[in-house]
C-alpha cells in the first residue's frame, strides 16, 4: 500500500512538472513572437504577477483583430497586461488608460512601461476604479478587469455606459474564482446585451464579452 502511494505521488509530481514545463514553453513562445525585443525583456520579468505571456498574447490579438483603439486597464498591478495592450494599440493607433489604487504598484508599473518602451501609449493613473470610472468622459472599445473577482459585478455596471456596441470587456480568473463572482458570470452569460465566451488559460480562465448592438 505504501509503495503504491509513493508511486502515485511520484506520478502526480511528474505530471505537474510536465504541465509546468508546457506552460513555461508556451509563455516563452508567446514572448518570442513579439516584434519588440525591448518589451519582451520586460515581460520576461513578469513571473509571479499572475498574468502570463499567453494571456497577454490572447488579448493583444483580440485588440488588434478588432481594431480597438481605446483600452481601459482596471487593476494594473506592475503593468504587464498594460504592456501587451500598449503594443496592440500601437498597431491600431490608440491609447491605454490604466487605473491602479496602490501608488507603489503604479510606480513599478510606470518603470516597466518605460523599460518596455510603451510609455507614450499609456495614461497611468493612481485611482480607486470605483471612484474614477464614473468620472471618465470617454468611451472604451476594450476594458480589462483584474482587481479581484468580488468587484467584477459592480465594475460591470460602472463600465457598461462607457463601452459602445461592438466593444468588449474581459475579466481574469473566470474559472479559478468562480464562486466569488457567480453574479457577474451570470450577468455576462445570460444578458441579451453581451455575447460571452470563457477561454481556459493558465491563470484560471478569461471571460471575454462583446457588447451587442
Amino acid at each position: 500500500m505504501k509503495r503504491t502511494l509513493i508511486l502515485f505521488v511520484s506520478a502526480l509530481g511528474f505530471a505537474a512538472a510536465l504541465v509546468a514545463a508546457w506552460w513555461s514553453g508556451a509563455d516563452g513562445r508567446a514572448a518570442a513572437r513579439l516584434a519588440n525585443p525591448q518589451a519582451a525583456i520586460t515581460l520576461g520579468r513578469s513571473y509571479g504577477q499572475g498574468f502570463p505571456a499567453t494571456d497577454g498574447e490572447l488579448l493583444h490579438n483580440l485588440i488588434v483583430e478588432r481594431g480597438f483603439k481605446r483600452v481601459l486597464d482596471i487593476g494594473t498591478a506592475h503593468g504587464y497586461s498594460a504592456i501587451w495592450f500598449a503594443l496592440a494599440v500601437r498597431k491600431t493607433g490608440g491609447r491605454v488608460v490604466t487605473l491602479e489604487i496602490d501608488p507603489a504598484a503604479a510606480r513599478k508599473a510606470r518603470e516597466n512601461f518605460r523599460d518596455a518602451g510603451v510609455s507614450d501609449r499609456i495614461d497611468s493613473r493612481v485611482a480607486d476604479a470605483l471612484v474614477e470610472i464614473p468620472r471618465l468622459a470617454s468611451d472604451f472599445d476594450f476594458v480589462f478587469m483584474d482587481v479581484g473577482a468580488t468587484l467584477n459585478k459592480e465594475l460591470l455596471k460602472l463600465v457598461y455606459s462607457h463601452v459602445p456596441a461592438g466593444g468588449a470587456i474581459a475579466a481574469h480568473n473566470a474559472f479559478s474564482f468562480y464562486f466569488n463572482q457567480r453574479e457577474f458570470l451570470k450577468a455576462i452569460r445570460n444578458s441579451p446585451e453581451w455575447e460571452t465566451r470563457i477561454v481556459p488559460t493558465r491563470s484560471g480562465g478569461i471571460s471575454i464579452s462583446v457588447k451587442k448592438a
